[in-house]
């Protein structure tokens, strides 16, 4: 199954992932944003030039968090799961999100434009909703080389 995070036409900050939620990106480098799916509504930020990208529910409750590493890729951590960001071809811009060998979705992150992320999975069943726009969001705001 492939899905792309597509920009609303009338607002530029707004994304739409068909099938998933929504994700408003908010800050000057989209350091910061908004996602909203059926479950609920989480706040994405980062703390700090090199510090973790953290997702926080409504209640307040940190629930994912990613921490990068310095060759590219990373850790992600879900309610307390902890999954991997990393690099799924040579180029900088392909990533897979894998729980141990199991790649659960790829990828293509291309810049904030119209469709700044292509996104291939088996089964979106597989994939916690929240979490598959947490990680569209920290392979798009990891610089070109990872991390």
């Amino acid at each position: 199954m492939d899905l792309e995070l597509k920009r609303n036409p009338q607002d530029s900050k707004l994304y739409a992932l068909e099938s998933v939620g929504k994700v408003r990106i908010e800050g000057r480098f989209a350091t910061r944003a908004t996602a909203e799916v059926s479950a609920g509504r989480w706040d994405f930020d980062r703390r700090g030039l090199r510090g973790p990208l953290r997702a926080t529910d409504a209640a307040g409750e940190m629930t994912g968090k990613y921490w990068p590493l310095l060759y590219g890729g990373g850790t992600l951590t879900w309610r307390r799961h902890e999954l991997a960001v990393r690099r799924a071809s040579t180029g900088p811009e392909r990533y897979a999100l894998a729980d141990g060998d199991r790649e659960l979705a790829l990828f293509d992150a291309r810049g904030w434009g119209k469709e700044p992320v292509r996104i291939s999975l088996e089964r979106l069943e597989d994939v916690e909703p929240a979490l598959l726009l947490f990680a569209a969001w920290v392979v798009r705001v990891l610089p070109p080389g990872g991390s």
